[in-house]
């Protein structure tokens, strides 16, 4: 089994909801905490340093800002949105192979997520989003640590997660996470069913215009 199952790919879609979160006008305005215009943009500048790193495998540095992009929130924001650092922060350490780390800042980001309560209806949609990719995020996890009987249970959760949302992207979230625990499945040995999830992957993903348009993605999923 790979690092992470699926973590690359999962991450890069995380931290760019994050920032759309974090840059609508209307989770600044609704919050009761009102950073300063110098806070926004000190906020920019390490947002544009942890993608950079992110993008470059720089993987320590990405660390350390996300670290001060906490610091900064924790100090200048209102609580209820230092979910998007301890999320950035979780990503740099799944990155850093600090696994178990990672696992606690994931399930720290979804308990916070458990109880949000979004401002506006823009929020609501981006704070889903995210907690569907935390949990896909915290089942890559458990699998690279090994913890197999755990991370089939948040594939599984993932699963109905995404299968019962009508967020944009839910039909190729759920068929990824599919995709993804047929694979720890094969790890464990449980080939048979590994092979059902497998497939019912490939069956959704040849639904979707996207594959069909780039039929090598399935051509991907056959060579693993």
């Amino acid at each position: 089994m790979t690092t992470a199952v699926g973590h690359r790919n999962y991450c890069r879609r995380i931290v760019l909801s994050m920032w759309i979160a974090l840059f609508l006008p209307e989770v600044s305005s609704a919050s009761a905490q009102q950073p300063s215009d110098g806070d926004w943009q000190q906020l920019a500048r390490l947002q544009q340093q942890f993608t950079a790193y992110q993008q470059s495998g720089q993987v320590e540095k990405q660390a350390e800002v996300a670290e001060q992009i906490l610091g900064l929130m924790q100090r200048r924001f209102p609580q209820r949105l230092h979910y998007i650092a301890l999320a950035l922060l979780a990503d740099a350490r799944a990155g850093q192979s600090r696994l178990d780390e990672a696992v606690e800042l994931h399930e720290k980001v979804l308990s916070r997520l458990e109880n949000f309560r979004p401002a506006s209806s823009s929020e609501r949609a981006q704070a889903l989003r995210i907690q569907g990719f935390f949990l896909r995020g915290l089942a890559a996890c458990h699998g690279s640590l090994g913890n197999w009987d755990e991370s089939v249970k948040r594939f599984q959760e993932t699963i109905r997660w995404w299968d019962g949302s009508n967020e944009p992207g839910a039909d190729l979230m759920a068929a990824d996470a599919r995709k993804d625990l047929a694979f720890v499945l094969r790890n464990m040995g449980e080939i048979e069913e590994a092979g059902q999830y497998f497939q019912e992957a490939i069956r959704r993903l040849e639904t979707l215009a996207a594959v069909a348009r780039e039929p090598s993605t399935v051509n991907l999923l056959l060579t693993h």
